[in-house]
């Protein structure tokens, strides 16, 4: 089934304690794609359990992310742009994780 990362990101970024997301299929080569939602804060720790149930909410369960990541910025491209082949690189790396995986 076909899921429309536009669509999973807006419903993260609609809850109230995310600032702006960014949804990826991460893969890491032996296994199908999971979805990692990266997310900025709006002002207080994401907390995963309730963003999670909340989510489920509104969208069907295979389009919940089945991991939340908590970052204080997105790496941007020289173009000013998020640059989401190196957020994907660094979920897949454990690097985007280690600064701090949402609660």
């Amino acid at each position: 089934m076909r899921i429309d990362l536009g669509d999973v990101e807006h419903a993260v970024r609609h809850h109230k304690k995310v600032r702006d997301v960014v949804v990826l299929p991460v893969s890491d080569g032996e296994q199908d794609a999971r979805l990692v939602a990266v997310v900025i804060a709006a002002a207080e720790p994401v907390d995963e359990r309730s963003l999670r149930q909340d989510l489920l909410e509104t969208l069907p369960r295979n389009m919940v992310p089945q991991e939340f990541v908590e970052v204080s910025a997105f790496p941007l491209n020289p173009n000013g742009k998020i640059d989401r082949k190196a957020l994907a690189e660094g979920v897949r790396s454990g690097a985007v994780a280690q600064e701090g995986r949402a609660r």
